[in-house]
């Protein structure tokens, strides 16, 4: 069910993605549809940078097929003259496909990936042979044809990691702000349904950052699984979106009426349950769910005189052992 295609091939198709899935409940269908039907010239610098940082560190063998350094001269001549110019035009129309960065730019990739390749964690994860890498995935997901393209997806274990190239520190603190500007909650739900349908559970979501400056200083995170939970509300509403507008045709803005401004804070639902409340929720008695606790390395906290763990995590850890148990015993029959 996950297939190899290009990048290039993978954004040219009509599915839906996470990113776009996120600017329908972000924005409105019509800004969706403005910026699909207007796509930029020229990729901004700072996503040439991140995608050449991505194909150095995961696909190096690509690295020269898809990107390429801007030459400081052409037979002399510098890059404000009509002849490097020209000379450039001949170089982009040769090949096509490729993607050029400035010097700095370029280096700047290099060393961001030689970074993330030094972190233990991607270097365990790439040397597992049953690893994917930038491997595409189609699936229908609430009736809406959806797409999905994990940097490393490690299937036997559960695990998907995504690298992030950051301008601000790689802090915790920064990271988590960067969590709730760009929406990384829900990427990471997204990427959880879809490969779940995928027949790809995933137990744990890694985001390892690399910072752009300094020495490209790097750190790997996770979100909680009440957090990402907190998502699915909005993928459901993103996807029901997609299927009504491109089935009507119809991409509409903001509504007409007037509406009313709460500015009363909501606090955020994130509950955490003690192995008597496990219990009672989810029919898992302590023995079993102190095994998944630590099979799936579940962060316990004391609270009071109640050691407990994340809602939303011991649920994703039980959904990981049963579809185990499902596999096993296909298996078994067979």
């Amino acid at each position: 069910m996950l297939r190899d295609m290009s990048n290039a091939e993978y954004h040219a198709s009509s599915a839906l993605n996470q990113s776009t899935a996120k600017e329908l409940v972000d924005t409105t269908p019509q800004h969706v549809r403005h910026k699909l039907d207007n796509p930029p010239e020229e990729t901004p610098t700072p996503f040439l940078v991140g995608g050449m940082t991505h194909t150095a560190a995961l696909q190096p063998h690509l690295l020269d097929e898809e990107y390429g350094c801007l030459p400081d001269e052409i037979d002399g001549h510098g890059s404000r003259t009509k002849y490097y110019k020209e000379a450039l035009a001949d170089l982009r129309l040769s090949a096509p496909g490729k993607r050029w960065l400035k010097r700095s730019d370029y280096d700047l990739s290099l060393s961001m990936a030689s970074a993330l390749l030094e972190h233990p964690i991607l270097a365990r994860h790439l040397s597992d042979s049953e690893a994917l890498v930038e491997q595409s995935g189609f699936c229908e997901w609430e009736g809406c044809e959806c797409r999905v393209r994990p940097d490393l997806l490690c299937p036997d274990e559960g695990v998907v990691i995504d690298l992030k190239t950051t301008s601000s520190p790689a802090s915790k603190r920064s990271f988590t702000r960067s969590v709730r500007n760009f929406g990384y909650a829900f990427q990471n739900c997204w990427y959880r349904e879809m490969l779940r349908t995928l027949g790809h559970p995933v137990g744990k979501f890694i985001f390892l950052v690399v910072e752009k400056s300094g020495n490209h200083a790097t750190a790997a995170y996770t979100l909680s699984g009440s957090d990402v939970d907190a998502q699915l509300g909005r993928m459901r509403d993103a996807c029901n979106l997609w299927s009504y507008c491109s089935e009507v045709n119809a991409w509409p803005g903001y509504p007409q009426d007037v509406i009313n401004v709460d500015l009363a804070p909501h606090a955020a639902d994130v509950r955490r349950l003690s192995l008597r409340e496990i219990d009672a929720r989810f029919g898992c008695s302590p023995y079993i769910a102190k095994k998944i606790i630590r099979s799936h390395e579940l962060e316990v906290r004391r609270i009071g005189n109640r050691r407990t763990v994340d809602a939303g995590d011991f649920a994703a850890a039980l959904r990981m052992r049963n579809a185990g148990k499902s596999n096993n015993s296909k298996e078994g029959k067979s």
